[in-house]
């Protein structure tokens, strides 16, 4: 693979809707899978990726893989939750341009759709703002899917996706010509889309919304990253090579990203911050409009 990386980025102030963050991973000048700058990527923690990408990231001696957290059947896992899934056609060549089988699901009948990779009891405090998550992505961008890392999530694609009540921001789409994309969308911006637009402390420091359980990044027991497709029956996500990664050779480790967040006593909806919004949730919970 030659190695030059470009990146079609519209950075503005905050996060806007239309900010890209997507390059085709086919170089249409050299007709080569070379848009990934591998001179300027180190530290990767590997969520998933195909074994001739990993080698390319073993043959970097200069803090190359940092954390290998694929599925292997043991400790990391690639779950679809409740059947919402079934597979689709992942052969061909991958967004490396290697011929090997990438992820590919398919949305099934059951009314809404989601996947997502689980490590366990993970460790996530060394994600500084110095990394940037990576993923290979090509299909239809008619309909959006959300796309999320921990407690945060954005959508991509044409098409607005509303999750929760809340329509998410839309960090990118792609041109329908059954082509990979790359996404590179730095840390940074997805904490940023966690804190001012979901509301919650940060990525892995959150509250999980299915049972009340407050997740902090010590010691995440949720999903890292995850997806969902809406319901319609047939809609497809073809994904590959997912990893976070570093430009610089920067050194990371455990301890040096934000700590667990302490919670007031009288912070009842643990959004970090004491409000007007705690005084409703409390009224409305004696009310009987809540329940807990």
């Amino acid at each position: 693979m030659k190695k030059i990386f470009t990146i079609a980025a519209l950075l503005c102030a905050g996060v806007a809707a239309q900010a890209q963050y997507v390059t085709p991973a086919l170089n249409p000048e050299t007709f080569e899978y070379d848009q990934f700058d591998w001179d300027h990527a180190h530290n990767f923690v590997i969520i998933g990726a195909c074994e001739a990408v990993v080698a390319e990231m073993e043959a970097i001696t200069d803090h190359g893989i940092y954390k290998d957290i694929r599925p292997n059947g043991e400790t990391n896992f690639f779950y679809v939750w409740d059947g919402t899934y079934e597979g689709a056609d992942g052969t061909g060549f991958n967004s490396f341009g290697v011929e090997e089988n990438h992820t590919a699901l398919k949305v099934t009948n059951v009314g809404w759709s989601g996947a997502g990779f689980n490590h366990g009891t993970f460790d996530w405090r060394f994600l500084t703002d110095d990394f940037i998550l990576h993923y290979g992505w090509k299909g239809k961008h008619a309909e959006g899917t959300c796309i999320g890392l921990g407690g945060s999530k954005w959508s991509i694609g044409d098409k607005p996706f509303v999750d929760g009540g809340v329509t998410l921001t839309n960090l990118g789409t792609w041109t329908e010509d059954g082509e990979w994309y790359y996404f590179d969308i730095p840390v940074s911006v997805i904490r940023q889309i966690a804190k001012e637009q979901l509301g919650i402390v940060d990525i892995f420091d959150h509250i999980d919304a299915n049972n009340g359980k407050h997740l902090t990044p010590d010691a995440y027991d949720g999903n890292s990253l995850w997806m969902l497709s809406g319901g319609t029956t047939g809609q497809e996500v073809h994904i590959d090579n997912m990893f976070l990664y570093t430009k610089e050779p920067i050194d990371v480790g455990g301890g040096v990203g934000p700590e667990p967040t302490e919670f007031s006593r009288f912070d009842v909806n643990r959004d970090g911050q004491v409000s007007a919004v705690d005084i409703s949730e409390v009224v409305n919970y004696l009310a009987g409009l809540i329940t807990e």
